[in-house]
């Protein structure tokens, strides 16, 4: 049809071509192929005098669907199709591929092991894809050894490549704890990714269709310096401009059907753009993507090299209004939230006040769903409050200290905490008792044992082993071994 998008034209073909594949397998030809067939493994066309080996039908099929992203019935074919003719590479990779896709992470790795074992050609593919799996298996050193070698192959002009290979290096320098390398590496990426995403804009502002796109890119670069961070509601949910308390740019937009709600999320763009997007339309959204993906890897290296200062300032940027359009879902908003308040605190100027409002953020996201994440939140929100230099408040700081203990009975540190502001309610008698629980929990730590003379001139302590001191940064890609967001 000719109101039909290349993409949809271009799925619907292969959707034809597998529906026609289909029918050969099962023994139901179209009326153009001959009825007979042969004996040796192939389909007989009458009108072409053409053999057609079945491994190669299998093949073709498992290819398209593979492409389709039904990786369950291309894993069928491609078996079929390697258990009738087990030279070809290619459906090895393919074949690991959709194994990767489902979660069959040892198959996925025997199969590109395979793969590169028959010649495989595009071995920089097979290295980067592999290497992604040996990362979530949780052996980021042979994931490493792969993007290494991957690096190696990379055409020097094919720089998203070199961007995703580098960037994945990082990454698994983050898993072994190596931050200042890491740092170096992501800086590589940014720079990649910067003089990348800056070619494609000059190429977008000299095309003719510049139309909605640009208004959209115009509007996240106008709004770039913006600090304040989103909620929760405003991800999920996402109701539109005037529900959210986003002013309008001016009237003309009102009535521009091709105008972007700046609240709408990467896929919703993709979705509801009308005309289809261009390819230099969809670089640009990938490279701002990326953009973010890097930028979040910065922030973690830095906090965990305990650079508070630099962090605060990368945490902002993730969190501005610009940025927050590429957060992935709400799990990784509140990751953000949380340790952007930790860095609040940490800074050599305190700031609680915007602490306390990055944590009520935080409440707002699933991310305090996962129980770890609920006594952390409420062990962290219970210290803010009672650290506070302006308006300490001990009653709010145990009523979340008690929410903690409810969830991890066994950790001192919370006991410890809470007893400091039962001592700054004058609540002597259970600040004494919490002192006496925590020291009982950790009996060979020095530092829950106190000399009760000398405490009152304190009105807290801090111990650095407490939780929320030593906590990592999450990465944003899958945990090795988990295959899963954060």
């Amino acid at each position: 049809s000719s109101n039909d998008s290349p993409q949809q034209s271009s799925s619907n073909v292969s959707k034809s071509i597998a529906a026609g594949l289909t029918s050969l397998t099962s023994g139901g030809m179209p009326n153009y192929w001959s009825s007979s067939t042969p004996t040796n493994g192939s389909i007989y066309n009458g009108n072409a005098a053409a053999m057609i080996p079945m491994h190669k039908v299998y093949e073709m099929r498992g290819t398209m669907l593979h492409e389709m992203q039904a990786h369950k019935l291309a894993l069928s074919d491609l078996g079929k199709a390697i258990a009738i003719n087990p030279s070809r590479a290619d459906n090895y990779f393919l074949r690991g591929d959709c194994h990767c896709k489902m979660g069959n992470y040892e198959q996925a790795i025997a199969d590109m092991n395979t793969a590169e074992e028959k010649g495989f050609k595009d071995l920089c593919s097979l290295l980067l894809s592999r290497g992604a799996v040996y990362r979530m298996t949780g052996n980021s050193n042979l994931a490493a050894a792969d993007f290494q070698r991957s690096l190696e192959l990379v055409d020097e002009e094919d720089s998203i490549t070199r961007i995703r290979v580098q960037s994945f290096l990082a990454f698994c320098l983050i898993d072994q704890e190596q931050y200042e390398k890491a740092y170096d590496a992501i800086l590589v990426a940014q720079d990649l990714n910067s003089k990348l995403l800056n070619v494609k804009m000059i190429q977008m502002s000299k095309s003719k269709r510049q139309g909605s796109l640009m208004s959209f890119m115009g509007k996240l670069e106008r709004r770039i310096s913006c600090s304040s961070p989103t909620t929760a509601s405003e991800l999920v949910t996402m109701k539109g401009d005037t529900e959210l308390g986003v002013e309008e740019d001016d009237e003309d937009d009102e009535d521009d059907e091709n105008d972007i709600n700046l609240n709408a999320t990467y896929d919703e763009y993709i979705t509801k753009k009308k005309p289809p997007m261009t390819a230099l339309e969809s670089e640009l959204l990938y490279l701002r993507r990326v953009d973010f993906i890097v930028l979040y890897h910065i922030a973690v290296s830095v906090y965990m090299l305990k650079q508070y200062e630099k962090a605060d300032e990368m945490l902002t940027a993730c969190l501005s209004s610009d940025m927050r359009k590429f957060l992935p879902d709400d799990l990784t908003l509140g990751a953000l939230q949380y340790f952007a308040a930790l860095t609040c605190v940490a800074l050599p100027r305190p700031n609680f006040d915007r602490a306390l409002q990055l944590m009520s953020n935080c409440f707002k996201t699933h991310w305090v769903d996962l129980l770890r994440n609920k006594f952390l939140y409420n062990y962290t929100l219970a210290k803010i409050h009672q650290c506070h230099d302006k308006r300490q408040n001990h009653k709010v700081a145990l009523e979340h200290f008690s929410i903690a203990i409810e969830i991890m009975p066994e950790n001192a540190h919370c006991f410890f905490r809470r007893a400091w502001s039962y001592k700054g309610l004058g609540d002597f008698k259970a600040a004494g008792e919490d002192f006496e629980t925590a020291k009982s929990l950790r009996p060979q730590d020095p530092n829950f044992a106190l000399d009760y003379r000398r405490i009152s001139m304190y009105q807290y302590m801090v111990i650095e082993t407490e939780p929320d001191l030593v906590e990592r940064f999450p990465p944003l890609l899958p945990v090795p071994g988990m295959g899963a967001k954060l």
